[in-house]
């Protein structure tokens, strides 16, 4: 499957979680999300570690079916 396409599908369900952790959040105060995590998980720096991430995953994948 394509990178391109394994990326949008984790993008996708990260925003997913992000609004249930929001919504959460509302729901009781008590729950803790760090200041900046909404906009780091809209930045150029976690799609790359995102895609750093898949890659180690299939590398180790690929290794471990040699």
């Amino acid at each position: 499957m394509p990178l391109v396409i394994i990326l949008n599908a984790v993008l996708i369900s990260i925003e997913v979680t992000l609004q249930k952790m929001l919504k959460d959040k509302k729901d009781d105060p008590e729950k803790k999300i760090p200041n900046n995590f909404e906009k780091f998980v809209n930045t150029e720096e976690f799609k790359a570690l995102l895609e750093a991430m898949l890659d180690y995953c299939r590398e180790l994948f690929r290794l471990e079916n040699k």
